[in-house]
C-alpha cells in the first residue's frame, strides 16, 4: 500500500479532499493512505466525523510536543512555521510507522493519473524531486518545488528526508533558506548523488501557473499529453497553487495575480486546455463542499 501526506488548515480544507477525491476515485488506482495533518482544531474535527476510508488523520500539536518542533514554532511566523511541516511530518511518518516510503503532496495538488507511475520513475533510487521547469537551479526561487517529493524507507532515503527537516529547522545553509523548504531540494544532488535522487521531469507530465506557458497542447485534447521542449509527456498531475474560487458567485481566480509575470498577465489561462483543467478543478472543489462540507 502507497504511503501519501499532505497537510492544510481549514482554508484549504476543500483543496485537500480534492487531492484525496483525486487518489480515491481512480479505478487504475494503487491502495493507498493519505496521512493528514490538521493544523487546527476543525479541519481535524471536520475529517474525523467524515471517516473516510484511506485517510489517517493527525493533530499538530501532537507532533509539537517534540521540542526541536515547539522551538522553530517559536522563532518564525505562522507562513514560516508551516513551511517547517512538510519535512517534519514526512520524516515523523517514515520513522514511525511501517512503511516503504512516504510521499508528500501539497493539499492544492490534482492527480489525473495513479500517483504509483511518479513511484515506478524513481526505482533504484531513494528520493525523487520535481522541477519548476520555468527557472534555472541556483534562481532565488528554487529549481525545484516542494509540491511532490517521494522518499524511500532506504538508509539514504531516511538520511536524506532527515537533512531536510534539520536544515528548514535551523534555516541551515543560509544561502538556502530564502524560500522556504524548497530551495534546500538543490542541495539533495549535490550532497548525495545522482545515484540516490531522482528528477522526475525526464519522466513524468505537471503542470503548475508557473510553467503551463511552456507547454504544447496539440495532443492534449485526445491523449492528455503535453509537449514540453523535445518531450510529449502524459499530465500526471496539477498544481493549482494560488487559486481562489467563490462557488456561490461562479467566481474563479486562477491566481490571485500571484504569477503574472509567469502568466502573460494572465493570458496563459485563456489557453482552451488550460482554461479546461480550472473548469474541472472548480467543479471538483464544488463536488467536495458538497459531498463533504
Amino acid at each position: 500500500m502507497n504511503s501519501y501526506c499532505t497537510l492544510s488548515d481549514v482554508n484549504y480544507l476543500d483543496r485537500g479532499l480534492a487531492l484525496y477525491d483525486s487518489l480515491y476515485k481512480r479505478e487504475d488506482r494503487t491502495p493507498f493512505a493519505l496521512h493528514y495533518l490538521c493544523l487546527d482544531d476543525e479541519t481535524y474535527k471536520r475529517l474525523l466525523q467524515l471517516d473516510l476510508p484511506f485517510l489517517f488523520v493527525y493533530r499538530v500539536e501532537d507532533l509539537e510536543e517534540n521540542e526541536d518542533l515547539k522551538e522553530a514554532k517559536g522563532n518564525r511566523d505562522r507562513k514560516d512555521y508551516i513551511f517547517t511541516l512538510a519535512s517534519y511530518f514526512s520524516d515523523y511518518l517514515l520513522n514511525s510507522l511501517e512503511f516503504d516510503s512516504i510521499f508528500y503532496m501539497d493539499s492544492d495538488i490534482y492527480f489525473y493519473d495513479d500517483p504509483q507511475t511518479v513511484i515506478d520513475c524513481c526505482e533504484g533510487k531513494d528520493c525523487g524531486i520535481m522541477l519548476h521547469r520555468h527557472n534555472f537551479v541556483g534562481h532565488r526561487d528554487g529549481g525545484f518545488n516542494v509540491g511532490v517529493v517521494w522518499f524511500k524507507k532506504s538508509e539514504k532515503g531516511r538520511e536524506i528526508l532527515s537533512w531536510w527537516k534539520n536544515a528548514v529547522l535551523k534555516k541551515e545553509p543560509k544561502e538556502l533558506s530564502i524560500m522556504g523548504d524548497q530551495k534546500y531540494l538543490e542541495a539533495f544532488t549535490p550532497m548525495f548523488g545522482e545515484d540516490c535522487v531522482k528528477v522526475i521531469d525526464d519522466d513524468i507530465g505537471h503542470g503548475a501557473p508557473w510553467n503551463f506557458r511552456l507547454y504544447v497542447y496539440d495532443d492534449f485534447k485526445e491523449k492528455g499529453l503535453i509537449g514540453w521542449g523535445d518531450k510529449k509527456q502524459k499530465l500526471v498531475f496539477n498544481h493549482f497553487s494560488q487559486f481562489w474560487y467563490n462557488p456561490d458567485e461562479k467566481q474563479i481566480s486562477f491566481d490571485n495575480n500571484v504569477y503574472a509575470h509567469l502568466t502573460y498577465n494572465g493570458a496563459v489561462f485563456m489557453t482552451p486546455e488550460v482554461y479546461g483543467m480550472y473548469e474541472d478543478y472548480y467543479s471538483a472543489l464544488v463536488e467536495v463542499k458538497k459531498k463533504w462540507l
